[in-house]
């Protein structure tokens, strides 16, 4: 019982730890967080930029983009940016938190799972707007499992709300939360699952005699085309005005399917992040095998149709990249409503000291990359305003060095500079480059990782903003410890830091 009372109260002091760190760490050492922070700069003050125009247009995945450019108005960008981060880590773990309570009436281990997730890939990596449609995507699905005995029109009004908010902060959010209704409403309106639904789509006795095919058929149609009403004249609206879902870029990876696992719950750290999904597992059997764990019908669907899901999701579709490790989280933040164990301290111990050592870890990241950041700051000093830069990563980097990957972003508010990998897909983010500089934007969202630098010596196979670099590019950040000097004559080494090197391009002699 005092297992059961300490897990959401650990988990809410564990969320208020993290959120009170975001007070002493100017830029959070996360891997898109920085190229997100670039594009709020340029959103919330468009005339420090002559290298891109912001277009808005009714594209989903708006989250942060319509949040911290009007918190801005009253706050530093920065600021703005930290107390959005706030609001995402706030939303999941009370969200993970509401759809526990809904399912069984209390509290449980769902907020310290939550948690956990707090410190995993998609969120190591920054993926902000996902998060927080994660978040809103919770709130709506516990809004849902609470509204099952209003009348239907009741439900649908809440359910468009819903819709309404994740279209606008994340389409892939928005997916997920249908597939985790459809996963609970369909198996029982087709007599799938452990009881079957009167007329006024309540969940009935389970003793009830199940409807005929066709009134099974027909009500699932109706639950369909309402649950689909509210998308579809989004989608019209959206096309109408000229507006896109993404990019059109597509890319399968099924070999790393079986690495994700084993990765997912610490992004710097694979032997952390082995040990916490082992512990995880053990966990879960060792409750299973003393009878202490029971998953329920509804939670056993979602299990199964979130795990078909994540084997068959490419890497990338519509320019959204790594669906497939953002299905992991949202397993990890729904299941354990849906668990019903006899809580002790034996498994409050284990997630705490696990949450408690991957928070740790993260902040020492964030605080260690600290003074690169500054160190990219000061080095904008050298740039020239009105030109373009590209980014290379050294043969030489570590695991470590990701948090760096965007950084050089930064320089497009604070210089004035084009950098490709901007985050300004059309369809995916609200801002575009000029005409001057359209030829070097990126093709696909891939493209926007950093050139390894053998290979742009190499100029092979280089992406399209890539192509004639020497040419096209007035300079370079090399990410990492290139050692030597690369391409003597070619490029100037103007500025240093830690971890990585700014070099002027020496254009190639135009032929007599």
């Amino acid at each position: 019982m005092a297992g059961g009372k300490a897990m959401p109260m650990l988990a809410l002091a564990l969320t208020g730890v993290l959120i009170l760190a975001l007070c002493f760490v100017r830029t959070p050492a996360m891997v898109d967080y920085v190229n997100h922070l670039a594009r709020m700069y340029l959103l919330a003050q468009p005339h420090i930029s002559h290298a891109y125009v912001v277009t808005w247009l009714p594209y989903p995945n708006l989250a942060m983009d319509l949040a911290v450019p009007a918190l801005a108005r009253l706050l530093p960008v920065d600021v703005a940016a930290r107390i959005f981060l706030a609001l995402v880590y706030g939303l999941v773990v009370s969200g993970a938190m509401a759809v526990e309570r809904v399912v069984k009436g209390r509290d449980g281990f769902a907020g310290l799972c939550a948690v956990l997730v707090l410190f995993s890939v998609p969120f190591a990596w920054g993926l902000i707007n996902f998060c927080f449609g994660l978040g809103v995507a919770l709130w709506g699905f516990a809004a849902w499992l609470a509204a099952r005995d209003c009348p239907l029109w009741q439900r649908w009004l809440l359910h468009c709300i819903t819709v309404l908010l994740l279209f606008v902060s994340h389409f892939f959010a928005l997916g997920l939360y249908g597939v985790m209704i459809g996963l609970v409403e369909f198996p029982a309106l087709l007599a799938l699952g452990p009881a079957a639904l009167q007329p006024g789509l309540a969940v009935a006795d389970s003793n009830a005699v199940a409807p005929d095919l066709p009134g099974r058929l027909r009500r699932a149609g109706l639950m369909a085309a309402l649950m689909a009403s509210p998308l579809l004249v989004l989608l019209f609206f959206m096309r109408a005005a000229g507006g896109t879902i993404g990019g059109q870029g597509t890319d399968w990876d099924f070999a790393s399917k079986a690495k994700w696992p084993f990765l997912f719950f610490n992004l710097d750290s694979p032997a952390v992040a082995t040990i916490s999904f082992l512990v995880i597992v053990l966990l879960v059997a060792w409750a299973a095998v003393h009878r202490r764990l029971q998953l329920d019908r509804e939670g056993a669907w979602i299990a199964a149709g979130l795990l078909l899901l994540y084997l068959a999701l490419p890497r990338q579709l519509f320019d959204i990249a790594y669906l497939d490790v953002r299905v992991l989280a949202a397993a990890m933040l729904v299941l354990p409503a849906f668990m019903h164990v006899r809580v002790s301290w034996r498994v409050v111990l284990p997630l705490a000291v696990l949450a408690v050592l991957n928070g740790a870890m993260m902040l020492a990241g964030w605080q260690a990359h600290a003074r690169d950041y500054d160190q990219f700051r000061a080095s904008f000093n050298k740039l020239e305003g009105g030109t373009a830069v590209l980014t290379a990563l050294a043969p030489i980097s570590s695991r470590t060095d990701a948090a760096l990957y965007y950084a050089p972003t930064l320089s497009a508010p604070a210089a004035d500079m084009f950098v490709p990998s901007l985050y300004a897909l059309r369809g995916v983010q609200p801002l575009a480059p000029v005409p001057e500089f359209a030829d070097l934007a990126l093709a696909r969202g891939l493209d926007a990782l950093p050139i390894p630098l053998a290979k742009l010596i190499n100029g092979r196979h280089l992406p399209r903003h890539a192509r004639d670099w020497r040419r096209r590019y007035r300079y370079l950040y090399v990410i990492g410890a290139p050692g030597s000097a690369p391409l003597p004559g070619t490029l100037v080494e103007i500025a240093r830091g830690d971890r990585f090197r700014l070099y002027q391009i020496v254009p190639p002699r135009k032929p007599r």
